[in-house]
């Protein structure tokens, strides 16, 4: 009996130490802020509180056949790492450039950028 006692109060003391550990832990989507300085001139820009990346160089994205379906926005402004990234706010992208969304994944908008159409994915935690 007095095993069990030991083992019962053994639980609860290590249950009482992991309490709260992940609750207090807030998942949410990176911010502009959050890109790393050492990336340096990273191509994004933000929308509805996202940040969508450059994705030219992640290969499963380049692979995937993508329609564009309706145009969401146009780049309001541009800013640097550091800056004041608010909705429409891109790094690279000059203003003026349209933003669309695509038919097949609401995680990747494609811009278009003269007669190129540039892929970016949307950030996200969680």
């Amino acid at each position: 009996m007095k095993k069990w006692g030991l083992v019962f109060c053994s639980l609860i003391m290590l249950a009482g130490c992991f309490h709260g550990t992940e609750s207090n832990m807030a998942i949410t989507n990176p911010t502009s802020e959050n890109v790393p300085s050492q990336y340096g001139e990273t191509d994004l820009f933000v929308w509805e509180d996202i940040v969508y990346v450059n994705a030219e160089s992640i290969d499963w994205v380049k692979q995937l056949e993508l329609t564009i379906q309706e145009r969401l926005t146009n780049i309001k402004n541009q800013s640097v790492y550091g800056g004041d990234f608010s909705n429409g706010t891109a790094s690279i992208l000059p203003v003026g450039t349209k933003v669309y969304t695509t038919k097949e994944r609401k995680d990747i908008l494609i811009a278009k950028v003269g007669t190129a159409e540039v892929r970016y994915l949307g950030w996200r935690e969680g």
